[in-house]
This record gives structure tokens, sequence and C-alpha cells, in this order.
């Protein structure tokens, strides 16, 4: 399979590095603390588990999200695609 040429334009995922970086320092001997996003020590508290138990399930919860009445969302997409990519798009046809 070929490679789509804009992803060599993608800039390295941030946290691909992190973790080499903290591979490298252990397998150099060093003791690392990780406290990094997305690696929980404990489990879910039981009261968390309870609500997410009565909320899955329910008509009004089994939909997307109405993010298109988002505005301060929508805004941020412009705004990152204005500054990051150089382009403009129209709020109300052009972001998700």
């Amino acid at each position: 399979m070929e490679e789509f040429h804009r992803i060599r334009r993608l800039p390295p995922y941030v946290f691909e590095q992190v973790n080499r970086a903290k591979a490298a320092a252990r397998n150099g001997g060093a003791d690392i603390i990780d406290l990094g996003m997305g690696n929980p020590d404990l489990p879910a508290p039981a009261h968390v588990i309870e609500k997410l138990k009565d909320t899955v399930g329910r008509p009004r919860t089994d939909r997307y999200s109405a993010s298109k009445e988002n505005n301060l969302l929508s805004r941020a997409g412009l705004l990152a695609g204005r500054t990051r990519l150089r382009r403009a798009a129209h709020p109300a046809g052009q972001v998700l």
C-alpha cells in the first residue's frame, strides 16, 4: 500500500515521543514516575460506575452530542484552522 503524501507533513505524535523518552530513560536505569494522562492507578469510584449504569440505554443519551449548537466548539475549530492550517472556514457549513 502506498503512503498518503500528506502523512509525511504531520508532526510527530507527542505522546509517542514522550513514551520513547521514558523507555530510553528506564532502559538507562532511571527510576521514572509516570504522572501521564490515562494511567489511573485506582478503579473508578462506585458512585461513578452506578451513574454510568443509570445513564446507559436511556433514549436521550443514546445519541451523538448536539455539537452543532456548541458555538464555543465551532469557534475553537475555526481558530485552529486559521492559525495552524492557515485556512478559513464558514462556521455554519464547514465546521462540524
